[in-house]
């Protein structure tokens, strides 16, 4: 008792707020149970019966089709598909918090609610104004109840998710018009009474706000913990950052420090992908060995780009550093414009993703077949366009043109940001006059340091995870290789093919 008092003079605004929020559910479940003790003794009251005969009557081209698809959307089965949706677009944004919170606390609340429904009912025993389905429960309307819960706290969800404003205000006013039109079209087609449908308001009232309540009760969690908490340390630095966010992180730009700090929250399904290929966690997000491959990765692209186009066209890495239950992947910030997959970005991913190719490196950020290459585009004031992101998020099992033979030799497929070192090592040898007159001497002694310690750490990524995959791809490549060797050496004589 002492510490509740404490909490409460350390926190009285947040414990007014919870009271009021308590109150007002109470008195929604005590006006329920109101009305469902009055329908007990009349079940069909006048007022029932004259709003029932007005609403039905609406004589409107159209309009009954409309109430039949709206009652068919808040069906339970369509519902249910209509949240499996949801879970998948939040997860597709990476808000892993919220999907959870959705699934766990709306799963729950569904449950407390079904059971409920079942005890009104059998309490009321109030029948359909229909004849022919008089036998189905009338009190409360399960439609208006679901439909209430569902499209509210997707409501709320809008609110809580970063989206932009011109977003969010026509989506709520989409999603309040679903919730009214479902309690309308309920009476309009004659299947609930409207007391039948002011409890299933009523209700979902409720439900939503213990839905909310929950999720605002979870999302401190650290087992529920998402890039804003991940990230919260980095969003202090000033009220000028801006938040951006891709499939697998959340990215701050910061224009004081001239930073764009790359924090990794991948959503399940990303996770789950990765961990099939290799059977490890996803790397970005807690293999510090994997993001310093990366800094290497972006350091030895932007000293091919400087050889092909006389500039460093990759935004560098400044630092990686550990944050709670992730890391930090700081860049510098290209000041700049997005661009559009018009022809003149195509061409030069295009041109890159063939630089890439013949060096060894990865190519699927930077492909022109790929439709999301040109957002990890900036087009410069001096009109150059920069690449800003390397890091793969998905696991292809395509290498690059030409690197099919060398990623298996190497045990690299299934591919995620790998680099054929034999190939980039040719290739150095190759150009090492043009790359040493056009990057200068002491930039390509870098390039070869780079190299160096690009293979160390993608040496020690891998080494900490288990690869099945690629480790049975080597195998099968070396059994085959070896094979043909011996049957050459049995047919024409002398040492077997290497």
């Amino acid at each position: 008792m002492l510490a509740v008092a404490r909490d409460i003079r350390s926190h009285p605004a947040s414990f007014l707020k919870l009271g009021g929020a308590l109150a007002a559910a109470a008195a929604l479940v005590a006006s329920v149970i109101l009305l469902a003790v009055a329908l007990k003794s009349d079940p069909v009251p006048s007022l029932d019966r004259t709003v029932m005969d007005w609403v039905a009557g609406w004589n409107v081209p159209g309009l009954a089709g409309f109430f039949i698809g709206i009652s068919m959307v808040t069906q339970l089965w369509p519902s249910m598909a209509l949240g499996v949706l949801a879970l998948a677009f939040l997860l597709l944004l990476g808000k892993k918090r919220q999907a959870m919170v959705l699934a766990l606390a709306g799963g729950g609340v569904g449950l407390a609610a079904f059971f409920g429904d079942v005890a009104l009912e059998a309490f009321v025993e109030r029948s359909r104004p229909i004849p022919g389905v008089s036998q189905v429960p009338s009190f409360p309307s399960g439609h208006v109840f679901g439909s209430t819960v569902f499209f509210g706290f997707l409501a709320f969800l809008a609110t809580r998710v970063g989206l932009k404003k011109r977003i969010v205000v026509p989506g709520v006013a989409v999603l309040a018009a679903f919730v009214l039109a479902a309690g309308v079209s309920r009476i309009h087609l004659q299947q609930h009474w409207p007391s039948d449908v002011v409890a299933g308001y009523l209700l979902g009232a409720v439900g939503l706000m213990t839905l909310v309540a929950l999720f605002m009760f979870l999302r401190g969690k650290g087992w529920l913990s998402s890039a804003f908490e991940s990230l919260a340390i980095v969003r202090k630095r000033g009220d000028g950052c801006r938040v951006e966010w891709s499939l697998a992180s959340v990215v701050v730009l910061d224009p004081v420090q001239g930073t764009a700090t790359k924090v990794y929250r991948p959503p399940a399904a990303v996770r789950i992908l990765y961990w099939l290929a290799f059977q490890a966690p996803f790397p970005y997000d807690s293999n510090r060995h994997a993001l310093a491959a990366a800094a290497h990765r972006r350091r030895i692209a932007g000293l091919l780009t400087r050889h092909r186009f006389g500039k460093d066209l990759v935004a560098g890495v400044s630092r990686v550093s550990p944050v709670p239950n992730s890391y930090e992947f700081v860049t510098d910030l290209v000041a700049g414009a997005k661009v559009e997959n018009d022809e003149d970005v195509r061409s030069f991913l295009g041109e890159v993703a063939e630089l890439f190719a013949e060096a060894g490196l990865g190519t699927w950020q930077v492909n022109p077949r790929n439709p999301h290459a040109h957002t990890n585009l900036i087009r410069t004031a001096d009109g150059d366009l920069k690449i800003i992101d390397l890091e793969s998020s998905l696991v292809t099992p395509f290498p690059a043109p030409g690197q099919w033979g060398s990623a298996l030799k190497r045990g690299a497929v299934p591919i995620f940001d790998d680099i054929d070192f034999e190939r980039l090592n040719a290739y150095v040898v190759r150009h090492s006059e043009s790359l040493a007159h056009t990057v200068g001497l002491r930039r390509y002694g870098e390039f070869l340091e780079e190299i160096a310690a690009a293979e160390r750490a993608i040496r020690r990524w891998k080494d900490a995870e288990p690869r099945l995959w690629s480790r049975l791809a080597r195998g099968l490549y070396r059994s085959v290789h070896r094979i043909k060797g011996l049957m050459r050496r049995a047919a024409f004589g002398g040492p077997p093919s290497p």
